[in-house]
Formats: C-alpha cells, sequence, structure tokens
C-alpha cells in the first residue's frame, strides 16, 4: 500500500465548530476535549467570519461542521448559505446548534440544508 493510502486510512476525522457565549463556550470546551477523545481533528471558531475563513482555506477539509445558530458577525443560518453555496463544502454535513426551538428556526436551518438541528 503506497504511503499517500496509509497516511488517508489513519487521518483523523476533522471537524469545524463554532460557538458563542460564555456557557456555550463552557459547554464546547466539554465538546472539544470530547471529541478530540474520540480522535477528532477540531478546529474552533468563535464568530462567523473566523469560521468562514478556515471553512475557505484551500488546505482545510471537513468531515462535518458543527455550527452554532447565534454566531457574531454573521449569523449561523447565513454561514449556512455560504457553506452550501461552495461546491468544496457543499456535500459536507452540517449540524446546527441553538438553545432556540422555535418550529420556524429549526425548518429554515432544514430548509437551507442542515443535516440536523441540536
Amino acid at each position: 500500500m503506497n504511503k499517500l493510502k496509509r497516511q488517508q486510512m489513519y487521518s483523523l476525522p476533522k471537524m469545524l465548530l463554532s460557538k458563542v457565549s460564555i456557557a456555550i463556550y463552557l459547554l464546547g470546551i466539554a465538546l472539544i476535549d470530547l471529541l478530540q477523545l474520540c480522535n477528532y481533528q477540531v478546529v474552533a471558531c468563535e464568530t462567523g467570519i473566523q469560521a468562514r475563513d478556515e471553512l475557505l482555506k484551500t488546505e482545510n477539509e471537513f468531515d462535518l461542521i458543527l455550527l452554532d445558530l447565534g454566531l457574531p458577525e454573521m449569523t449561523g443560518l447565513e454561514l449556512l448559505q455560504i457553506i452550501k453555496a461552495i461546491d468544496k463544502l457543499k456535500d459536507v454535513p452540517v449540524i446546527m446548534m441553538s438553545g432556540d426551538d422555535e418550529t420556524e428556526t429549526v425548518a429554515a436551518c432544514l430548509n437551507a440544508g442542515a443535516e440536523d438541528y441540536m
């Protein structure tokens, strides 16, 4: 087996995690620790702009995006719409996170292409 295939087989899954607020920040730290214990590479971002910039870097390829709905500078829903419009990212599953359980909010995220909402 060639070296590249071996590296691909053993590379850790990579995900982007966006988070906001103190409570979400603390939960985010716990979530990051848990995901790293499960052998995920985690790229954590605090704003929608930071998350967008990380997603657009050519060297970054993500297997999953956990996206907070209430991000500063750019909402999670706005970022989701950008993600789904970019060929490189449109097939990456996005799970939206929020304490907002309004039916309209959940529906808007799912209709915009989110895989799930929690």
